[in-house]
């Protein structure tokens, strides 16, 4: 029977992958020559029973060592030998990107694996999937801190914080709830702020959500204390003198053509976004266009101020799930960019009820190391990319400098599947 199904298999004329495959490394330095090891999982035929009689890699980017375009054709031939039932390879990769790697059995194409070679920058770095935002029972979210931290492990978190309104205490609850399970979650301290208005400016709300503590009162804009060690909407609401002092110093740098009530507002974003910093945290400006009350719930005139002072750290362009201000916040990080500036982004669930079967927004981020120091740090040097799933899409959009988004997608494909299952 064996012989019958390697004659059919043989005469098989299209390219395919027959088996379930392993390959090891996915990456490599650039201007370096390393040995790759594919193996066929349990079950399956054994890929030295294939016949494999040449292994190519050509370059996605379509050039050659020596910069010249190549023939759709024109493959680099590779060194290839078996130990047991595994297959090594070795190859060169002269310029950072996706290399595409074909065995062939004759004129067939049996098998293609995908590998990416880096710049030493990004070589020694981990890949970490991540959650910046996120909420608890601790303000309006379903479940208690622990069990929230613990759905996004499930999702294949890495690291995330819960951040809940107004309260900067949910967070801890959370790190003490899971400090002795085992869980190599990596949780870090943070908060929504929610922070107070000028008396005179407080505007009355008959909507029952403006009635909620963290809101009424308050700035209209939402802004995220990713990591700080210690709660701003606290500090605001025990200094208020001093809170309001400062934020009044830095009214004076607004553009004039501000309304009292965008000036304000702008100078104390800023404000807060200075406090997160000297906690050690990262300032996030999240869900810019999220629409309230058959409105944005903040000014295009207060957008455009905080997004041309760049004070923060980061910004959300994907939030929750697949919406319009979503969309509307990528095409504000490309409005950036053509203006010269460059912001980081993050991608955030805003999750309330982990329950629900919604395909929630992250962060996939390129990090030096495995820390709090390390993930800010990844975020400060545009490392990040926000992650929008869409349902029924392949691959989900991915926002961010370019030549991280091309690695992002490829680990998107070939690494975060397998990083998910355990």
């Amino acid at each position: 029977m064996s012989g019958f199904t390697d004659r059919v298999y043989a005469a098989l004329p299209v390219a395919q992958t027959p088996a379930p495959f392993l390959i090891t490394p996915l990456t490599a330095r650039v201007g370096s020559r390393e040995v790759f090891r594919v193996e066929i999982m349990p079950g399956y035929r054994p890929i030295d029973r294939w016949g494999v009689t040449a292994v190519t890699v050509i370059s996605h980017d379509g050039t050659g060592s020596d910069g010249n375009p190549l023939l759709w054709d024109d493959y680099q031939q590779l060194e290839f030998s078996f130990e047991g039932k595994t297959m090594l390879f070795t190859a060169f990769f002269h310029q950072e990107g996706k290399y595409t790697v074909q065995l062939r059995c004759g004129e067939r194409v049996a098998m293609e694996v995908a590998v990416y070679a880096l710049e030493e920058d990004l070589y020694g770095c981990v890949a970490l999937k991540g959650d910046f935002h996120s909420h608890s029972y601790a303000s309006d979210g379903k479940h208690a801190p622990g069990l929230a931290a613990m759905r996004g492990r499930k999702r294949g978190l890495d690291f995330m914080s819960v951040t809940d309104h107004g309260v900067y205490q949910g967070s801890l609850d959370a790190i003490a709830a899971l400090k002795d399970t085992g869980s190599s979650l990596l949780l870090c301290p943070g908060e929504e702020m929610h922070l107070p208005l000028r008396p005179d400016l407080v505007r009355p709300y008959n909507d029952t959500w403006f009635k909620m503590p963290w809101v009424e009162g308050c700035l209209a804009a939402h802004l995220v204390n990713f990591g700080g060690s210690f709660s701003v909407n606290e500090y605001a609401r025990k200094n208020p003198e001093k809170y309001f002092s400062e934020v009044a110093e830095l009214e004076a740098e607004m553009p004039g053509e501000l309304s009292d009530f965008d000036r304000f507002s702008a100078a104390a974003a800023e404000w807060a976004f200075n406090k997160v910093r000297e906690g050690g945290g990262l300032a996030i400006y999240p869900h810019p266009y999220w629409a309230l009350l058959a409105r944005n719930a903040v000014s295009d005139s207060f957008n455009k101020t905080v997004f041309s002072r760049n004070k923060f750290d980061a910004f959300e362009a994907a939030n929750y799930n697949f919406q319009e201000a979503n969309y509307i916040a990528i095409a504000e990080y490309a409005r950036q960019r053509e203006a010269g500036n460059d912001p980081a982004v993050v991608g955030c669930s805003d999750l309330h009820n982990a329950d629900a079967p919604e395909m929630w927004s992250y962060t996939v981020l390129l990090a030096e190391e495995f820390s709090q120091h390390g993930i800010c740090a990844a975020v400060r040097k545009r490392r990040s990319c926000a992650v929008l799933p869409l349902p029924g899409a392949a691959l989900p959009v991915v926002t961010g400098e370019f030549r991280i988004v091309r690695y992002v997608l490829f680990l998107l494909q070939h690494y975060f599947p397998e990083h998910d299952k355990w």
